[in-house]
């Protein structure tokens, strides 16, 4: 797994509260990625993949485990769209470095970023992310002969080329397909067109003309396409029939389909969400009552409407007949970008520094909880008591609700003082604030409320907690920026306070195990002893890999790489799928000599990918792919001392879920058995032959991107729950008996202290902590921590190695 430091995604598991007298489970984090954006980033989901689009380049992640699965190379230029289909990501990228601006569209392989084919000459036919996914087609415009052409998204073959827009250079806006139609929008001078266009084979099937607008924009909606222009939402069949038409869109619209209905989100500036008969248009129904921000589809029977962001509030609505089933508040900020109804994915930036931070999240915890105060019964901000040199300014401008005031001084100074948010419990609004903005790219200070944050960058912004109460403060007048803390101290102190609240979150790691060392140009922080059985041996961050001078605190950095355990090896792997013919290549050099070998693996089509070392650094374990597959074709063990690789397939017939990972120095583990069989596949071992020698008495999943599941004594493994998916288990490998649930995120699992503790990742808004744990679930010290709030852990690379082989002697260079 990688980390890059400045864009932060949070994954966090929905659930609901259980029966009986537990209590409810917080909301909580399951794994924390970064990676810098710009001011126009893209999201979306592929299957079980989450993309991440901006001007930095391309990053695809697993939604399952919060691995990076791949990262665009800058080689390939910069990605302008991207579009996809069944396990294929379709990009257009530029080239600027050539001089001419040389654009080209490339299919990349989804699970590997390996690329399969590409098209030069040739441009997105306007903004790709009109259809749907997978996409039956891609519509490019193909610049050397002036046509519009379709595109197979899996070959980059052409299945049809179009005359239309030929000679009269339109400028095409959007561009997209389902299994059912595709549609171009495009704007001719006065007048703008859509096309309705059968997707195999690119006849019309019908065309509408719209008066022009600056940018005509077109969605699919499995077979209903809406367009947007102007000031008006348009929707239509697949043959360009008109079914409905709204207006107020100047900030935007929005429509889904559910339940037989189109769903609609319109209005400026009162928000309108009204349902409509697919059939005949007319309206079923409609609300204007939940001042609505967005409106997503979650199953037939319900969707969510999102009417507030900081704190997260959205009342969940009958498609087919408006009613409210559900309100939920719960103590996070953002927005609702995915219709998953396993998951909440969030939304939210910022910029600490001018740089862009993204985050995304999907929430845990008691998911059931109704009883937050609504927005209506906050308190008005113009009744905070406020020092009483402050008057309320007679009309004030920014006041747009009752939880915003501005004030004045007596000398004119202007300040802003809004209620953030009002929470069901001190706890709550605790969790709330630190997740939020201001925690990300502030500084806690105390004597203010109960808990506050002033922005670092920006020092004329600060937030408090009171109790259950958020207040923000902010002013643009340079009179006031000294002040400010003593402002919102003197409301604080007046407010009502609740007993025992939260207070700010401790250093990341001050006061806890050895010496603290921070590594140099890295926000991470060991605390290791020299009596710990388990030390930090390397990571990657970056892009570098920092390793572990032997006897000593000290990390230098080097290349890309993985490095073995015991620090003698360090792979690398090749970017790009291998050329038809050739062999996918390992690189390995010796840390000691370095000296260097090239080891071959398998053979195109097939690629080896996710190394893991052996905890005794003699062996690196990679799972075999096949483009376009969804389950490994195998796997790989490479001897660097040898410098061979033996490649072991799977048997048709069989398969395996999930990736390869190591049950011991000379055991490897997988999720076997037949594809019409699956409720009886099982964690089975094979031998370094590639041969399945046992079946553990066990039905669990292996934890692949740990880096010792195994513990020290090779008696215990450490495996994902097959029940209580979200917990480790620890099992005899033996005999197969559990010996013990334990309450850690299975990705958040590092590896093994000793045959008591495991060490793992725990996750809060400041920091990210590698503690040592025990099997029941508690943590005693951290061992390394990453200080920075927008980066995480468990999207670090690191390798663990055992305490005797970091005291030897310093290898010679």
């Amino acid at each position: 797994m990688r980390l890059r430091v400045v864009f932060a995604v949070f994954l966090l598991f929905v659930g609901v509260a259980a029966g009986g007298d537990q209590a409810p489970a917080r909301i909580h984090p399951l794994w924390t990625i970064s990676e810098r954006i710009d001011n126009s980033p893209e999201l979306g989901f592929i299957g079980n993949h989450l993309v991440m689009k901006s001007s930095y380049g391309l990053s695809v992640y697993d939604i399952s485990t919060g691995r990076l699965r791949w990262r665009q190379s800058p080689l390939m230029g910069s990605l302008r769209d991207w579009a996809s289909s069944t396990g294929v990501l379709v990009g257009h990228f530029t080239v600027p470095s050539t001089g001419d601006g040389t654009e080209f569209i490339a299919g990349i392989d989804l699970a590997t970023g390996r690329l399969r084919w590409r098209r030069d000459g040739m441009r997105s036919a306007g903004d790709w992310r009109s259809g749907g996914d997978p996409a039956p087609v891609i519509m490019v415009w193909d610049q050397n002969a002036g046509r519009l052409t379709g595109l197979d998204p899996v070959s980059g073959v052409t299945l049809w080329t179009s005359s239309e827009c030929g000679k009269k250079k339109c400028d095409l806006s959007a561009s997209g397909a389902t299994r059912e139609t595709a549609v171009i929008a495009m704007n001719e001078g006065d007048t703008a067109t859509v096309l309705f266009v059968d997707p195999l084979s690119g006849r019309i099937r019908g065309r509408r003309t719209l008066p022009a607008s600056d940018n005509v924009t077109a969605r699919i909606h499995e077979d209903v396409v809406s367009v947007l222009h102007g000031e008006t939402l348009s929707a239509y069949d697949g043959k360009g029939r008109l079914i409905v038409e709204r207006g107020g869109c100047w900030n935007g619209c929005s429509l889904i389909q559910s339940g037989g209905k189109l769903i609609i989100l319109y209005g400026d500036p009162h928000p309108v969400v009204e349902g409509v008969d697919r059939a005949t248009g007319a309206s079923a129904w409609k609300r204007d009552d939940l001042t609505a921000l967005d409106v997503r589809a979650v199953e037939p029977s319900r969707i969510r409407v999102t009417t507030s962001s900081r704190p997260l509030q959205f009342s969940e609505i009958d498609p087919a007949g408006g009613r409210t089933l559900r309100s939920v508040s719960l103590p996070v900020d953002g927005q609702i970008f995915s219709r998953d109804p396993a998951h909440l994915y969030l939304a939210s930036t910022w910029w600490p520094g001018g740089t862009g931070q993204l985050r995304v999240s999907s929430l845990g915890g008691d998911l059931g909880r109704q009883d937050a105060p609504p927005r209506d019964t906050w308190p008005d901000a113009c009744s905070l008591p406020v020092p009483s040199s402050f008057r309320i300014q007679p009309s004030p401008v920014d006041r747009v609700t009752a939880q915003r005031c501005a004030f004045t001084d007596h000398r004119g100074a202007s300040l802003s003082v809004t209620v953030a948010a009002v929470m069901s419990t001190p706890g709550d609004a605790a969790t709330l604030m630190e997740q939020g903005e201001m925690a990300a790219q502030g500084i806690f200070i105390e004597g203010v409320g109960d808990q506050a944050v002033i922005d670092q960058d920006l020092p004329r912004r600060l937030t408090m907690r009171v109790g259950s109460l958020l207040v923000d403060l902010s002013t643009g007048d340079e009179r006031l920026r000294g002040t400010l803390k003593g402002i919102a101290a003197t409301i604080g102190a007046r407010l009502p306070r609740a007993t025992g609240a939260p207070k700010a979150a401790v250093p990341p790691v001050a006061g806890q195990g050895g010496p603290v060392t921070r590594v140099a140009r890295t926000p991470l922080f060991v605390v290791d002893q020299p009596s710990d059985p388990v030390r930090l041996r390397s990571f990657t961050f970056g892009g570098k890999t920092y390793t572990r001078t032997d006897g000593s605190r000290t990390y230098t950095a080097g290349g890309a790489g993985t490095v073995s355990p015991d620090g003698a090896w360090s792979a690398s792997l090749s970017p790009n799928y291998p050329a038809a013919g050739d062999h996918d290549l390992v690189r390995m050099t010796s840390r000691a000599t370095g000296a260097r070998r090239v080891i071959p693996t398998v053979k195109a089509p097939l690629g080896a990918v996710d190394p893991y070392w052996s905890a005794d650094g003699k062996h690196l374990l990679m799972t075999i792919e096949r483009p376009g597959a969804d389950d490994p074709a195998g796997f790989a063990i490479i001897d660097p001392a040898a410098g061979k690789a033996s490649v072991h397939l799977i048997p048709k017939g069989y398969r395996v879920d999930g990736r390869f990972g190591w049950g011991g120095d000379n055991e490897v583990v997988a999720l076997y058995g037949r594809p019409e069989q699956e409720s009886r596949m099982r964690l089975t071992a094979f031998d370094l032959t590639g041969k399945p020698v046992r079946t553990l008495r066990v039905r669990a999943r292996p934890i692949g991107a740990a880096d010792m599941p195994v513990s020290p004594s090779g008696r215990l493994l450490a495996v994902q729950c097959v029940r209580e998916q979200h917990e480790i288990c620890v099992v005899n490998r033996e005999t197969g008996e559990t010996i013990a649930h334990v309450p850690v995120l299975p990705n958040n699992l590092i590896g093994w202290y000793d045959d008591s503790h495991l060490i793992a990742w725990r996750i809060d808004a400041r920091k990210s902590s590698a503690k040592v744990i025990t099997l029941a679930g508690t943590d005693l010290r951290t061992l390394f921590a990453l200080s920075d709030p927008g980066t995480s852990g468990s999207g670090l690379d690191v390798t663990l190695s055992h305490a005797p082989s970091l005291d030897g002697p310093v290898p010679p260079r």
